[in-house]
């Protein structure tokens, strides 16, 4: 009896001695006995708090890649969106809140069964090149901690995807998002016989492309024109160009915490000089 208590107290002791030795090196969180041995995990809770986005990010078109949503993205409220492009022709962006114990186990399974801990970020490291790369991006930041992972790294096979496959899978309702609001910018650009043409009205709009190009502050709109915009945003394609009478423009439609790049949300005393543009482009 006594050499199996033996036993097992030396298997509990090299137990605690393996995960010491894990998790150390790679800046995973350490163990938290209150949790029974899952890891003790904090991250900031803030709707505006990135915790675990995978996203695909570069290319010369800077100005297209504002419309950008990455792939899958967890936020510091536990809210989740991602992004499903199965249809062709047609991006789907939905969205849930998760559970605490869905971000703990999503977080310990990216540390330990992905070792996500133990990949780098690579990309500044490349040498310059003439056209900008479009590559995978990774970032987790938890206990005040953010790592970066990246495509220029050596990961395994269809790594980035399962990941982002893993974060999808979290949400147990995921429901349809609709913006209620965004940013708009335009700029103008010459006639592409190849884009597809979205014809747009200044008048029934109320938003001149002409004058919105002229300038490079965005403008916040929350009307009857926001379901417009995002049904042409998810559901034409990325080559698309907007035709306002002899002119045309390319356009980006930019949702706080949705696309990529946004400015968040403006202020009181901001929107009021938002109101002002608005005011002048009407």
């Amino acid at each position: 009896m006594r050499t199996l208590q033996r036993v097992l107290c030396l298997c509990v002791l090299l137990t605690g001695v393996l995960v010491a030795c894990r998790t150390a090196p790679t800046g995973q969180p350490p163990p938290n006995p209150e949790n029974q041995g899952v890891a003790a995990i904090t991250w900031v809770r803030s709707a505006d708090e990135i915790v675990f986005r995978a996203d695909v990010v570069g290319g010369s078109n800077t100005f297209d890649r504002r419309n950008d949503i990455p792939n899958c993205t967890i936020f510091g409220d536990n809210r989740i969106v991602w992004t499903d492009n199965s249809q062709p022709g047609r991006l789907t962006v939905l969205t849930d809140f998760l559970e605490d114990i869905n971000v703990y186990d999503f977080v310990n399974e990216l540390a330990i069964n992905y070792r996500f801990y133990t990949y780098q970020a690579k990309a500044t490291i490349q040498l310059p090149s003439e056209s900008s790369p479009v590559y995978e991006l990774m970032t987790l930041k938890v206990n005040n901690e953010l790592h970066t992972v990246d495509g220029f790294e050596s990961l395994p096979t269809e790594y980035f995807r399962d990941l982002v496959t893993l974060c999808q899978e979290m949400s147990n309702a995921p429901a349809y998002y609709e913006p209620a609001a965004g940013w708009l910018s335009a700029r103008q650009l010459n006639y592409d016989p190849e884009a597809t043409l979205v014809t747009w009205s200044a008048e029934a709009s109320g938003i001149d492309l002409y004058a919105l190009s002229a300038t490079t502050q965005p403008l916040w709109v929350a009307n009857e024109i926001v379901p417009v915009l995002w049904n042409i945003s998810v559901n034409t394609p990325r080559n698309r160009m907007f035709k306002q009478g002899d002119g045309y423009f390319e356009v980006a439609f930019e949702i706080p915490n949705i696309t990529r790049l946004s400015p968040p949300a403006p202020s009181a005393e901001e929107l009021e000089a938002v109101q002002q543009i608005r005011s002048s482009l009407d």
